[in-house]
C-alpha cells in the first residue's frame, strides 16, 4: 500500500474533498479535522522515516 501518496497534492485534495462532503452530511467539522490529523500524521512519519534512511546511507560513510 501506497500510503505516502496521500500527500500529494492531487490524492490529499481528494480525501480532504471526502471529509468536507462528510462534514456536511454530519453537520460539523469532525471527518475534516481527522482527515488533516492522518494527513500530517503521515507526513511526519515519512519525514523520520527519510531521515533515518539518508543517515543510515553508506553513502555518508
Amino acid at each position: 500500500m501506497k500510503l505516502h501518496r496521500i500527500t500529494n497534492g492531487i490524492e490529499a485534495s481528494l480525501v480532504l474533498l471526502c471529509a468536507a462532503v462528510a462534514d456536511a452530511a454530519a453537520g460539523g467539522l469532525g471527518p475534516t479535522r481527522l482527515a488533516v490529523m492522518a494527513i500530517a500524521g503521515v507526513t511526519w512519519a515519512m519525514v523520520v522515516a527519510h531521515v533515518a534512511s539518508i543517515l543510515s546511507s553508506s553513502r555518508l560513510r
